[in-house]
């Protein structure tokens, strides 16, 4: 049988005994009649709370988490030098910084001979790892913020993440009877969860994104980065933003979430609140009137109180209805304000805000002509300003005079007084901190002072250094121009003598084709000269035959001095060739020597370069 059925079944079996009883005794007519006669309210009602949290932080958080376990698994390390003056046998390197130190501090010198130094002493640097870089800071401080951050969100959200439904009764009287005043109250409240399961599967699944969160938290916050950054010193707003806070892609998100937080500083959610009355019948307005008599019944026999009555003897009383209310204080249920759960004093997110007001204050004393530093002492005297309007607004430092106090005859000194000493103290409160304030402007001002001094003594000797690297650059530039222009020259002149033997190769060249030329003109014409004799002889012959013996001398001789001729003529034509050919090749060797000693010279410049 299910427990539901047993349940019907004894609430049968109770009313049947109860009216059973009822009409077989006569103190029930008797307790009804001034039960009923006084004040009965009864109340009933179903509520459902549902919880909606607010999951924005969560999924930021989520999305950011990866860069900063990137950064805690490969922090930026920088690299510091430890400088040490140690004995000469006990260095290990010797790095320009060593020489110049030592051209600082000669008393570490233990002998010069001319160019050679001995150095007794010198000074070394141990490169060493250093993880306490500003961004670091900044990662340590995120990490303690997260930490806090997180851990507060979980406990509200731990503790008030079940969403229910309940029916509350509550049935209160105010009855006399016995000469005796009673007071009687039964209140009930069942609550169960609620018909939809996912609402609860949400909340306590956010309830798990926050678990995770924070486990992940604590990660960070026990990881070795944290130790190693054990004693490091936290960063305060304003975030200055480095190149890597600017550049890299981690830190970048690191710097967005910690403005989230600044911004984020409270905790919101929603109470969805369903509401019914529910009405009584008059056979359940009499059960819970038979629950009275029982109650009293009980409480009255076993306190041992005086009830006897006369059941003959029974008093009427105007019976008074039942009042049905329709709220109860314990149901009622307001929506929350968001939870604030950080301090909201000074942070990056407000600070971004002011910074904004007085930048624009700033470009409007700009943009009205102003000069840049009267503009600039305008807008912080504005800044200030500001900060004295917060002072005089929160605690009335300087009233306004109320005339209607004049009218007044008699004043109230004491309270007069009073106000005066609270105003003035709070003012002196005020010129504390501005002189502790003005006090750390004179400290920064001075040390910005002595930066400037050593930046400024820095400049100047970084001017003179480059002002000497500026004239040896000039002198060796003008070393290699010279080098240059004389390299140019020799090439210049390498090209010329090149082309000028290019120019006597085609004229031997030219010359030699020439006198080929030449020789075998003569051979043809010697050929011709032959064969036209031979046929000039041969039509002749049969002419000349007388005249042959006598003119054959002649003949001959005027051929043979004509012969002599011809061949004077070309052994003087060979001759002048063979002169000119002869005067070329001097020429020649001359423009060869001329090379030789223009590359014997142009050797030597590049030995010397």
């Amino acid at each position: 049988m299910k427990p539901q059925d047993d349940l019907t079944l004894f609430y049968q079996y109770i009313v049947d005994a109860l009216q059973g009883v009822e009409s077989k005794n006569a103190f029930p007519d008797y307790f009804y009649n001034a039960f009923r006669a006084g004040d009965r309210i009864a109340y009933q009602k179903y509520l459902s709370e549902i919880k909606h949290f607010d999951d924005e932080w969560i999924i930021t958080l989520e999305s950011y988490f990866p860069s900063i376990s990137k950064i805690v698994l490969n922090p930026v390390k920088a690299i510091r030098y430890d400088e040490e003056v140690v004995p000469i046998e006990r260095a290990k390197r010797i790095t320009g910084q060593s020489v110049r130190h030592l051209a600082s501090h000669t008393h570490l010198i233990r002998d010069a001979k001319g160019e050679e130094i001995q150095p007794k002493k010198i000074m070394t640097q141990t490169p060493e790892e250093e993880i306490g870089t500003y961004e670091n800071r900044f990662i340590m401080t995120l990490i303690n913020r997260l930490y806090a951050f997180v851990n507060n969100r979980y406990e509200v959200i731990k503790n008030n993440v079940e969403s229910f439904q309940k029916h509350h009764v509550n049935f209160e009287t105010h009855f006399d009877i016995n000469d005796a005043k009673v007071d009687l109250s039964i209140d009930m409240v069942v609550k169960r969860n609620l018909d939809d399961p996912s609402i609860n599967e949400h909340n306590l699944m956010l309830l798990e994104r926050v678990e995770q969160l924070k486990n992940l938290v604590s990660g960070f916050k026990n990881s070795s980065f944290m130790k190693a950054m054990k004693g490091q010193k936290p960063v305060t707003p304003p975030i200055i933003k480095t190149n890597v806070l600017l550049k890299n892609v981690d830190f970048k998100n690191a710097h967005l979430l910690w403005l989230f937080i600044d911004r984020y500083h409270t905790l919101g959610y929603d109470v969805e609140v369903e509401e019914r009355n529910i009405d009584f019948d008059d056979v359940y307005l009499h059960h819970l009137d038979q629950m009275a008599l029982l109650i009293y019944s009980i409480v009255v026999k076993k306190s041992r109180i005086p009830a006897e009555i006369d059941a003959s003897n029974i008093t009427k009383y105007v019976q008074l209805s039942t009042q049905i209310a329709k709220d109860h204080p314990a149901d009622f249920v307001e929506n929350p304000n968001r939870l604030i759960m950080e301090d909201t004093s000074v942070n990056q997110y407000y600070l971004d805000k002011i910074k904004e007001i007085f930048e624009g204050a700033l470009e409007r004393e700009k943009g009205s002509g102003t000069l840049p530093d009267v503009a600039l002492k305008r807008a912080l005297r504005q800044t200030v300003d500001i900060t004295n309007a917060l002072y005089e607004a929160s605690f009335q430092l300087e009233p306004d005079e109320d005339i209607f106090r004049r009218l007044v005859k008699e004043e109230d000194l004491e309270e007069q007084l009073r106000n005066i000493q609270e105003r003035a103290k709070i003012a002196k409160m005020a010129r504390e901190v501005k002189e502790v304030d003005y006090a750390n402007a004179i400290r920064l001002e001075r040390k910005l002072m002595k930066e400037l001094e050593a930046v400024t003594k820095k400049s100047i000797r970084k001017a003179q250094k480059d002002k000497r690297l500026a004239l040896k650059a000039q002198l060796k530039e003008k070393f290699i121009k010279e080098r240059e222009a004389e390299i140019e020259k020799a090439k210049a002149l390498q090209i010329s003598l090149n082309e000028e033997l290019e120019r006597l190769n085609q004229m031997r060249l030219g010359i030699q084709a020439e006198h080929k030329e030449l020789l075998q003109r003569i051979k043809e014409t010697e050929k011709e000269i032959a064969k036209l004799e031979k046929e000039r002889w041969e039509k002749e012959k049969a002419k000349l035959i007388a005249k042959e013996k006598a003119e054959r001398e002649k003949a001959r001789l005027k051929e043979q001095e004509r012969l002599e001729k011809v061949r004077k003529a070309h052994e003087a034509k060979v001759k002048r060739v063979q002169e000119m050919l002869q005067g070329e090749k001097i020429k020649e060797k001359a423009l060869q020597k001329r090379l030789e000693k223009k590359t014997l010279e142009q050797q030597k410049l590049e030995g010397k370069g």
